[in-house]
């Protein structure tokens, strides 16, 4: 028998080091073998204090890992459930992005690479829920434009209510009559 000169294919234990860290992060996770990492970012989730750690964008996930002084947070945000995704300002500084998911705002901070990390978020969450992202980001799905729904959002976050102890919130139209 002749031996073959071609290379045999990548057994398990043959991985590249893309593989293994696609393989670290899903586990560390608990996500489904078919998510695959897009890419990861240093960044800061804003809680009581900031969080400093890493953020994961999977193919219909954002995943973030935080390890503060043995005080572990892992959040993982299914792109299907998100309503909102937007840059935003953090004391003066355009390093932030806001994801609302599930009714809850989870504000992540600190990006080198806003702008890449936003648009992977974004073109992730378009994919996986394209009716929430028109709706928000309008016929630009790339997200750098913002739809009609943004706008007004914006514009009703701007308006402040006789209650709201300068807080802004959200204008749904004129309220009751007051006497």
């Amino acid at each position: 028998m002749e031996s073959s000169s071609k290379p045999s294919p990548k057994s398990s234990f043959q991985l590249s080091r893309t593989e293994v860290r696609n393989r670290d992060c899903r586990d560390l996770f608990e996500l489904e073998p078919s998510e695959e990492l897009e890419d990861e970012y240093s960044c800061a989730l804003h809680k009581k204090i900031l969080l400093q750690g890493r953020m994961y964008v999977f193919t219909s996930k954002v995943c973030f890992f935080s390890n503060v002084f043995g005080y572990v947070t892992k959040k993982t945000l299914d792109l299907k459930a998100v309503t909102s995704v937007r840059k935003t300002n953090n004391m003066g500084f355009s390093n932030s992005i806001e994801i609302v998911y599930n009714g809850k705002v989870y504000f992540f901070t600190s990006f080198l690479y806003r702008n890449e990390a936003y648009k992977i978020i974004v073109r992730r969450w378009t994919a996986a829920a394209p009716g929430y992202a028109r709706l928000f980001l309008g016929d630009d799905a790339s997200g750098e434009k913002g739809g009609r729904h943004r706008r007004a959002l914006s514009e009703g976050l701007r308006k402040e209510g006789p209650r709201s102890k300068g807080r802004s919130t959200i204008s749904h139209g004129p309220g009751p009559r007051q006497p």
